[in-house]
């Protein structure tokens, strides 16, 4: 090195010296009190407070609500074991059917939490609703459950 490229070489570094203890400083400073997106997960539909009827097996228990006119269900699945399938489809069937297909697909399971799922308003005529649960990747029927209305 030459007296100049030494010359530069000291200078950025006495730069660097005082830009970096400063650079973490400000950034201490402009951290938010409070996060700037509240929740990434929104809450789902809000649970009706009524329940029609409650099933329960090893892995969950279901709870068929409605809302106080009687006008519109929800199906509340709560994991209470873990599956061992990655993916759970949870269908609906009022004739008693078991095959995907011809059953309304309801959506998946998701993780250790509570699942909710709007269920169509054609099943209000029903006195039996079945509650299907699949594993498409295996394409295995896990379990069901019948609700009597």
């Amino acid at each position: 090195m030459n007296r100049k490229q030494r010359k530069v070489h000291l200078i950025s570094w006495i730069v660097l010296a005082f830009l970096i203890p400063t650079g973490f400083v400000a950034a201490i400073l402009v951290i938010p009190e409070k996060p700037l997106q509240e929740n990434l997960f929104i809450q789902q539909m809000a649970k009706y407070k009524k329940v029609m009827a409650k099933q329960s097996n090893e892995q969950f228990i279901s709870l068929l609500r409605s809302n106080e006119q009687n006008k519109l269900l929800q199906l509340e699945v709560i994991i209470t074991k873990p599956f061992k399938n990655p993916e759970i489809s949870v269908y609906l069937s009022v004739d008693g059917a078991t095959d995907p297909s011809t059953n309304t697909f309801l959506g998946n399971l998701k993780g250790n939490k509570n699942n909710i799922f709007e269920l169509p308003e054609s099943v209000l005529t029903q006195s039996v609703l079945q509650i299907v649960f699949y594993d498409p990747i295996h394409q295995q029927q896990l379990s069901h459950l019948k609700f009597e209305l």
